[in-house]
């Protein structure tokens, strides 16, 4: 005879932290969606330890239950070893867009344990030289409301346009280039609205100059029918962009995830009604998607699943004015990855990208292959699914999960649908013309 019965349901205690030599009691609770004296929950209790891994502070969460002092009253004991927020980097190196170049960066993500967020990169290129500055206050005034500010320099080499000097609507090379130089600031502000979901609203504005240029026509005005000289004098040309957005991230880890989703959509309101020369409106949006594979009981894989979309408009005034920069584009390095150097920029965007994922080392050491599948589009009318468009790569890497400094290396191999076939790109050979592939920061 088998007797069955309910017991009562348990309740949360007293919730204890400990191991946070470092941060703050109250950075941590605030993380914390399962609250003292409430109806104990496993859910919450998971989601609680999914917020703390997110804020990257830590390098390890645990919990214990413990009976408390009545019974059905439960004890919470969150267990945490501090990671190391702060990081200090230099280095020199090259890169397609920076050329040879030398760099240095300092940053905290969790600043004196009270969780904020303080960064600045100083980059001295042969392509690129910049400096910025930012801060994020997290819980402005102990609110759900976050923060952020941001001020730059930023002189760089745009490359790769496409010239068209006799104004046939046809390029002739790919070759253009020109220097652009802009100093700016951004503000903005994002609130939590339940566990996973999140708002936001920002402005930027900035001054740019566009000169030294190799040529006098881009291909269908993309410099907005001419490459002025400006001075400073004359005030340059002016961006400003109030940016609407909002997004849901059920991820259990920022940097490995393997389970939920992120997903994100933005719209960027530029000129026209809050002034500058530039004026568009812009849209994008963004969905990724993991899901763990067991293996066995203490080694799973995780798929992921990436796509991201992009349109450009005119503003409700029929004005279209942009420039190169602003149009949407892959750089090779995050996406579309192999395709490194190449020319892809239009007014839409079309991405697809999957990944098997496997863990080499713990959480810090991980491998990966991939299939990357995009497009851009010079008209809006030119959004298409057709093949011949679309440019692929596949490949295999490493992801390196730093705290702040995620890197990853990749070898890719590039393919183009050519006479009805998906065929390997630059080389029919299969172990020719492979791209190596290294960029600091994910892809998703």
């Amino acid at each position: 005879e088998v007797s069955i019965y309910e017991g009562d349901t348990g309740h949360v205690g007293n919730i204890f932290i400990v191991g946070n030599t470092y941060t703050k009691d109250y950075v941590i609770r605030r993380e914390l969606e399962i609250e003292e004296g409430e109806l104990f929950s496993i859910y919450k209790l998971q989601r609680s330890i999914e917020r703390l891994n997110m804020t990257q502070f830590f390098d390890k969460v645990e919990w214990e239950v413990k009976e408390g002092d009545a019974e059905g009253i439960m004890d919470l004991i969150f267990k945490v070893k501090e990671g190391k927020g702060g990081i200090i980097s230099f280095g020199a190196g090259y890169g397609s867009v920076s050329g040879f170049s030398a760099n240095g960066s300092i940053s905290h993500i969790n600043l004196f344990g009270t969780g904020k967020k303080i960064q600045g990169k100083l980059e001295i290129g042969q392509y690129l030289q910049s400096i910025s500055i930012s801060f994020t206050e997290p819980y402005l005034f102990d609110s759900k409301y976050s923060l952020t500010t941001s001020v730059y320099f930023y002189n760089s080499l745009i490359q790769n346009i496409l010239v068209d000097e006799d104004r046939d609507g046809i390029a002739e090379s790919t070759n253009g280039q020109y220097w652009q130089t802009r100093v700016g600031f951004g503000l903005s502000v994002s609130r939590r609205l339940w566990s996973y979901y999140s708002v936001g609203v920002g402005y930027s504005v900035y001054d740019l100059i566009n000169h030294d240029q190799n040529f006098n026509n881009a291909l269908d005005d993309n410099l907005n029918k001419e490459l002025a000289l400006t001075s400073w004098e004359q005030g340059g040309k002016v961006k400003s962009t109030i940016n609407l957005n909002a997004s849901v991230d059920s991820r259990d880890h920022p940097l490995v995830p393997t389970k939920g989703i992120y997903s994100s959509i933005s719209v960027d309101y530029v000129g026209h009604l809050i002034g500058g020369f530039f004026q568009f409106i812009r849209l994008n949006g963004n969905f990724s998607f993991y899901q763990n594979i067991p293996i066995t009981e203490n080694y799973k894989l995780v798929g992921v699943f990436y796509t991201t979309h992009g349109v450009m408009l005119p503003q409700f005034n029929g004005v279209f004015e942009r420039e190169t920069s602003d149009l949407f584009w892959f750089d090779g390095y995050y996406e579309l990855r192999g395709w490194q150097g190449y020319g892809l920029r239009g007014i839409a965007k079309s991405f697809y990208s999957v990944e098997l994922r496997f863990p080499l080392y713990e959480s810090l050491l991980w491998g990966a292959t991939f299939a990357d599948y995009g497009a851009v589009f010079d008209e809006l009318m030119d959004y298409t699914t057709d093949p011949y468009k679309y440019y692929g790569s596949f490949g295999f890497g490493v992801m390196i999960n730093i705290p702040s400094l995620p890197i990853r290396m990749y070898l890719a191999r590039q393919v183009k649908v050519q006479d009805n076939q998906l065929k390997l790109f630059g080389s029919d050979k299969f172990f020719e013309n492979w791209q190596f592939v290294f960029s600091i920061q994910g892809l998703f």
